[in-house]
């Protein structure tokens, strides 16, 4: 009899268990000097550099070696305050309009708008101009609505002011770029300097964005209407390097995989390998025989858009 199988959420806690334990012990011996190949084994499901998918075992080649110091000064900064999206889950669902139609879709909170204190549920609408970035043309149906926006022409700040003035229920915003997650900032005040918002706002990747709008246009030729229910939740996570919770006024750093880790934790890593801890995508390196054997590797893997998507990253 075949043994039950473990749930997600328990192998990607034991791989997370696993995986701080080989940080923690790489980064050890290479302070004792020991000359170590960087290619800790991926962890199971783990997508490391040139989409190789991690098992059981196995890791990269070369040698270990420290990361970009120009690359780490650029890495996106994240400070933990009580908004902050680290510290919520957010979950949109979709409902109605068939069985094709139903979608739970895991979002990123906008820190600069309130999280609801309830469910929020409404019909859902598409902005028109979809970027929201002037006078929305079908205001009259945005009332009580779950308004989607594209990301772009405009800030993030103005699209929600907008969203907020036409009364909607809540703001979703479509990434357009294949950065994922991706925080949003009002980094100019715009919404405190606007009046404040009322409305609570998220993004979600382009994939599930492109999902959504489908879904939308698909029922309204059918005749039916999707609802949407957005829930904003406490969540707890932690950095996989040192297994401490994030809290506020925590500094995080972002990599471009996605992965967050606290600055201290990940600073000290990014000094001695070019890899992110977790998945083992590879940044630039200061090291040219380094630098030269990942470049190879990414022409050898079909990998070349990958360097532009890190460019896109640190614009």
């Amino acid at each position: 009899m075949a043994a039950p199988e473990t749930p997600p959420a328990a192998r990607r806690a034991q791989a997370s268990e696993r995986v701080a334990r080989e940080v923690l012990n790489f980064m050890a011996a290479i302070e004792r000097g020991e000359s170590l190949a960087v290619g800790l084994p991926l962890p199971p499901g783990a997508v490391g550099p040139g989409g190789a998918v991690g098992t059981n075992g196995g890791g990269g080649g070369g040698r270990a070696a420290p990361t970009l110091e120009q690359v780490v000064k650029d890495l996106p900064r994240i400070q933990v305050e009580e908004n902050s999206w680290v510290l919520h889950q957010t979950v949109l669902r979709l409902i109605g309009g068939g069985a094709d139609s139903e979608l739970s879709i895991e979002a990123v909170f906008a820190p600069f708008s309130p999280p609801p204190s309830e469910k929020v549920l409404g019909p859902v609408v598409l902005s028109v101009p979809p970027t929201a970035d002037k006078d929305l043309e079908n205001e009259a149906d945005v009332e009580g609505s779950v308004l989607i926006m594209d990301r772009g022409v405009c800030t993030f700040a103005s699209k929600a002011l907008r969203a907020n003035a036409a009364g909607a229920a809540a703001a979703v915003v479509v990434q357009t770029h294949d950065v994922w997650p991706y925080v949003m900032e009002d980094s100019k005040g715009e919404a405190e300097a606007g009046g404040g918002l009322n409305v609570p706002v998220c993004m979600v990747s382009k994939e599930k964005g492109e999902a959504i709008k489908a879904a939308v246009v698909r029922s309204a030729a059918e005749g039916k209407t999707i609802r949407a229910e957005l829930s904003v939740s406490s969540s707890e996570k932690d950095c996989i390097v040192c297994q401490e919770l994030y809290a506020v006024g925590n500094t995080l750093v972002r990599l471009p995989c996605g992965h967050l880790y606290h600055e201290a934790c990940l600073l000290k890593w990014l000094k001695l390998s070019n890899t992110c801890p977790y998945c083992r995508r590879e940044l630039p390196s200061s090291n040219e025989a380094v630098e030269r054997a990942r470049r190879s590797r990414q022409a050898a893997g079909g990998a070349g858009g990958e360097e532009e998507a890190w460019r896109a990253f640190f614009d």
